[in-house]
């Protein structure tokens, strides 16, 4: 530790644990990880560069995959069948919808039994790349030469496994990587999910909101700033209260004695 402070960069070329890595981090001032940046040669970038990319990678292919098992045990834990609003409500707590939440055990029935098995694999695909490839719609074919790509440490990205769906798919192109595909018995089966809000004016103290997507507007005059500063602290804190992260998912970003890849 220098009067700088530890030089972070210099821990992501060693290999340091992520828990260290952002412990260090997070004592640093902008300032101070600045000036580390500024005394990186152009090699140091194209290594740190690699590092966190396999680092970001392997992070995410991680929490699909936990996701995608926890969230199949728990549908047979609930006895999903008999009450499948139970899942639907853990994935209210989780966060995310349940077209989501089906998606993610597809990827886990597919392939996670392959990918635990053979952990290199997950270095050389993304969690999309996954998701595309477990549809119904994509030919076994395109799924095993992504599989053997992989094993030949070739990357298969979200475009190399667009490609080779649309390689072995002789129907018409399918819509994209953002597509989700549910049988309809599945998603029928839970309460429908409301729709996104309407824009709406909404009153309070002389003030007036209106949401338009993610925009928020006030109208208002002089005398409503403090009634409006007032309505906007309540609804942020009703938002928080209501935002439930997964803990366990959450943790996984500071778990200990893990290195970055």
């Amino acid at each position: 530790m220098s009067k700088l402070g530890t030089d972070v960069f210099v821990l992501i070329q060693e290999g340091r644990s992520r828990e260290e890595i952002l412990k260090a981090t997070a004592q640093l001032s902008d300032d101070q990880i600045q000036q580390s940046a500024g005394r990186l040669n152009a090699k140091q970038i194209d290594e740190i560069e690699l590092s966190i990319t396999e680092t970001l990678q392997l992070v995410g292919m991680k929490r699909l995959l936990t996701s995608g098992c926890y969230l199949e045990l728990w549908a047979k834990a609930s006895r999903e069948a008999e009450n499948p609003q139970r899942f639907c409500q853990m994935c209210e707590r989780f966060g995310i919808r349940r077209a989501t939440g089906f998606e993610y055990r597809r990827v886990w029935r597919a392939f996670g039994k392959r990918i635990m098995e053979q952990p290199r694999l997950a270095r050389f695909m993304v969690p999309e790349s996954l998701k595309i490839l477990s549809r119904e719609s994509t030919p076994a074919e395109a799924v095993s030469e992504a599989f053997t790509l992989a094993a030949q440490e070739q990357f298969v990205s979200i475009k190399v496994a667009n490609e080779l769906k649309e390689r072995f798919t002789e129907s018409e192109k399918e819509t994209g990587p953002q597509e989700v595909e549910q049988s309809t018995s599945q998603l029928v089966e839970c309460e429908p999910e409301l729709p996104p809000p309407a824009p709406a004016k909404r009153s309070f103290a002389g003030s007036a909101w209106e949401f338009t997507g993610r925009v928020l507007r006030i109208v208002a005059t002089a005398k409503d700033v403090d009634a409006i500063i007032q309505d906007l602290k309540q609804a942020i804190e009703k938002l928080e209260r209501e935002r439930n992260v997964n803990a366990r998912i959450a943790s996984f970003y500071s778990t200990g004695n893990e290195s970055h890849g």
